[in-house]
């Protein structure tokens, strides 16, 4: 939920079962009818294949999503925050894996992203 008002999901989207080619899906519903509010795509612009985490809410409406990128048998991790509109205010990026959990401690920069092997602080990204 963000806030009061929505309900916010993300989701990995593959056109013809083919990961390479994986994009994150991610939309904003209103909580009282589920109307649609709006629906954004998103891919890594070097074509690596991305897998959607985590969704979680920030008091200014928006959200941040965890995502894993995979390429072979390399591995990162991002975190997106999104506004309210659902426009990307900005993404961390560093090794790692698939998001499992979001972590909040304080303002929206001590976000802290649980993966398979570790928990990756912001500041270190």
């Amino acid at each position: 939920m963000t806030g009061q008002t929505a309900l916010a999901v993300a989701m990995t989207q593959f056109d013809g079962d083919v990961p390479e080619d994986s994009v994150l899906g991610y939309a904003k519903f209103a909580a009282a009818d589920g109307a649609q509010q709006w629906w954004k795509d998103w891919a890594p612009p070097d074509g690596w294949a991305v897998h959607a985490g985590p969704v979680d809410s920030e008091p200014f409406g928006g959200m941040f999503i965890g995502t894993g990128e995979h390429d072979g048998d390399q591995a990162r991790t991002r975190v997106f925050r999104i506004d309210e509109a659902g426009a990307v205010l900005w993404t961390t990026k560093r090794p790692g894996g698939d998001v499992r959990d979001l972590l909040f401690f304080g303002p929206p920069e001590r976000v802290y992203a649980l993966t398979k092997d570790a928990i990756l602080p912001f500041e270190s990204w």
